[in-house]
């Protein structure tokens, strides 16, 4: 381009012409409106130079391809110098537009320590300086090395794997689509039991998509395998999820009914539309019932129109006293498809209102109904689905004054008033019409419709709900389904060894399955640490102090030593617990102690736990101990020293207790294990009191009294 530019045997027209035929889409649409004139061509190059030599914004786009390269999955060869070619090409790029970048070493070590996998990210971490400001240089000289040993071990395997890319407009790479983890709405942010279109679904439509997806009935998830979970139905305690649980409908006694058997009854609907979260309308059917005190939607609605229903408690009560408990409403805006006419009303939400009407399809030709009215429900005599019962709280709202009486004529002619008498009704929906049919205009068997009415509970109920809440509970009431799996856990591993009880931590699912659910959390520990040592050093008596803590701890063998090296997140679960310092000037044994913190959140957003049961209260309530306390004539009491640290953890749960550790800034950081019950885990009050309940089961006392 620059040729030309300077080529003064050219006219400016020239190379103009030139300069249009050498760019192609944006550069071209940008000087395609200019006049074919001399003055043109400088105008021409202002605007590409303009446009496309922007320093800031060229720096930008660097620095975005940076944010934008792919994390390392996992460190091979040809991953780690791909990864390390692609920093290098954007640093040189952003380098000659903008030198001050020798001065950015510090914030591009941290993003590209962040794209680095764990094992790697925490391996350099450990050797380098940590005093010393971070270098962009000797980070990646570091990757080289380390690209450069992992060669050997390379041979064969990247021509098993596809290898990550790293292109030079990072924008244009796509991460692989991550499987839904939830069935029903395909989302990858929860799962099907937390899944709300799932739980809005009727009864019984749950427990059809789950036979048919051939899901477990206990955990929703599709194994093949014995479910590992015992969960019990809140609703029937059956061995199944409460999603699943099917309420039979309330039958009411049996009643005696006498009358006309060819009396037929037409029961008035309404067309109308409501507006769903999205903005779309949904057209549906509704009955107008003026015995109902309260209106009703299905759950199927709800759903279609994406609301969030909220929780309440309701008894509807049917014929014969026939009840049915609901459990949601939600507020619903109704609009009318035949005037601008729209109101809210309180719903509530159930599986199904009625089945359809008319139960049968109605002979309008035996009707000889009025022309030129304009219907609610133009298909009043098919049988559809009913989405919405209207009660008095609304029905009375919609009715126009105007009334009209239909009295059709019999086969000769003649008016027969005693064998119908429907009748006509305006409302701001439409005319709606209802009542006695004439005998065949319907065929087929015609069901009672249930009537309902809100009802609260009665007297009896509250009285016997009452005494329910006021009862102190026993020491064996029936525990949740987590309660019961900590402590069937407990009992099947729990063991006597040395004369001290060994344990393991009651996790939410197996050990296998932990690595790949915890992540990694040693660099969010090594941080902590370093803010630990910092204030430990600002302090010198509280340093010997926790070091003297620390010393103790290990020399009383309640932890060790690890090679912090033998730790690979790509094959072990491990778990950094940071810990910090605790002050008690008043006590009179240990005046400083450490506290470590199982609930710290891992690259994965999960903690340690997060992961682990919580199991239940096994000693009785303080009201019951103060007073067993008093039967007796002589008491004992002692305080247990370190009780939780008497209690051996199951060395292959040990892994996910680990400290970060030194005794000088100077030396390097080690890892120490713990391997006692430690405070500061969701699951050590549990299995402390669970031991001393079962050192009465092996000394064969009588435990349920204390």
């Amino acid at each position: 381009m620059s040729l030309i530019d300077n080529n003064n045997s050219l006219d400016n027209i020239q190379k103009l012409y030139y300069l249009r035929s050498f760019v192609r889409e944006e550069p071209f649409d940008l000087i395609k409106n200019l006049p074919l004139v001399g003055e043109s061509y400088q105008e021409a190059l202002k605007l590409l130079k303009n446009r496309y030599e922007n320093k800031n914004r060229i720096v930008n786009e660097h620095i975005c391809n940076l944010l934008d390269l792919r994390t390392v999955g996992k460190s091979t060869a040809g991953n780690l110098r791909e990864f390390v070619s692609a920093i290098r090409q954007q640093v040189a790029a952003i380098k000659n537009h903008n030198p001050n970048i020798i001065y950015w070493d510090h914030i591009l070590t941290c993003i590209i320590l962040r794209k680095l996998d764990g094992y790697t990210s925490r391996a350099y971490q450990l050797e380098r300086d940590l005093d010393a400001e971070p270098s962009l240089e000797d980070l990646l000289c570091y990757l080289d090395k380390r690209a450069l040993a992992l060669e050997g071990t390379d041979q064969g395997l990247h021509q098993q794997q596809p290898q990550a890319r790293y292109g030079k407009v990072a924008a244009h790479a796509a991460a692989a689509d991550k499987p839904p983890t939830c069935l029903n709405c395909k989302s990858t942010n929860h799962k099907l039991f937390n899944c709300k279109q799932f739980q809005l679904m009727a009864s019984k439509e749950r427990i059809d998509f789950v036979k048919q997806n051939k899901l477990c009935n206990v955990c929703l998830g599709a194994h093949f395998s014995k479910c590992r979970f015992h969960f019990r139905c809140a609703e029937c305690k059956g061995p199944h999820n409460t999603l699943v649980h099917y309420n039979e409908p309330a039958l009411a006694p049996p009643v005696t009914l006498t009358g006309n058997n060819n009396s037929n009854v037409l029961l008035p609907t309404a067309r109308v539309k409501a507006i769903a979260k999205d903005g779309t309308e949904v057209h549906f059917k509704a009955l107008l019932d003026s015995g109902s005190q309260v209106s009703i939607v299905t759950s199927k609605l709800v759903q279609l129109l994406g609301l969030t229903p909220k929780q309440s408690a309701t008894n509807i009560i049917g014929i014969s006293n026939a009840k049915n408990h609901l459990k949601y409403c939600v507020p619903l805006e109704i609009h009318s498809l035949k005037s601008a006419f729209k109101t809210t009303v309180t719903c509530h939400v159930t599986d199904q209102i009625t089945s359809q009407l008319p139960q049968s399809k109605i002979n309008l030709d035996e009707l000889q109904l009025p022309c030129n009215i304009e219907w609610a429900d133009e298909q009043f005599n098919v049988p559809s689905d009913i989405h919405m019962l209207m009660g008095a709280n609304i029905m009375f709202q919609v009715l126009l004054p105007e009334k009209s009486s239909v009295t059709p004529a019999n086969n000769s002619g003649k008016q027969s008033p005693a064998q119908n008498d429907l009748h006509i009704f305006n409302t701001h929906f439409g005319h709606i019409i209802g009542g006695s049919l004439p005998t065949g205009s319907i065929k087929g068997q015609i069901l009672c419709n249930k009537v309902v009415l809100k009802c609260e509970m009665d007297l009896n109920e509250t009285l016997g709900q009452f005494w329910t809440n006021e009862k102190v509970p026993e020491i064996f009431s029936e525990k949740s389904p987590e309660h019961e799996l900590c402590e069937q856990i407990f009992q099947n591993s729990v063991e006597l060894k040395d004369k001290q009880f060994q344990v393991p931590l009651p996790l939410k699912l197996p050990l296998s399955e932990v690595k790949e659910t915890l992540g990694d959390s040693f660099n969010l520990a090594l941080k902590r640490f370093h803010n630990l040592e910092k204030k430990l050093m600002a302090n010198p008596e509280l340093f010997m102090q926790y070091k003297q803590f620390i010393h103790e701890f290990l020399s009383l063998g309640h932890g060790h030593y690890v090679d912090i090296e033998m730790y690979d997140i790509n094959k072990q679960a491990a778990y950094y617990m940071p810990h910090h310092a605790i002050i008690k000037p008043e006590s009179k044994t240990t005046k400083v102690r450490s506290v470590f913190d199982a609930s710290m959140k891992t690259n994965k957003k999960v903690s340690l736990n997060d992961l682990q049961l919580n199991g239940p209260v096994v000693q009785r309530d303080l009201f019951d101990i103060m007073l067993l306390f008093r039967l007796g004539r002589y008491t004992i009491t002692s305080d247990i020293k370190r009780m939780f640290r008497n209690i051996l953890v199951d060395p292959a749960f040990t892994s996910l207790q680990n400290i970060l550790w030194r005794d000088d800034p100077s030396q390097p950081i080690k890892c120490i294990r713990l391997d006692r019950v430690t405070y500061g885990l969701k699951s050590s009050s549990y299995l402390a009191t669970r031991c001393l309940i079962e050192q009465y089961v092996k000394l064969n006392n009588n435990y349920a009294r204390y």
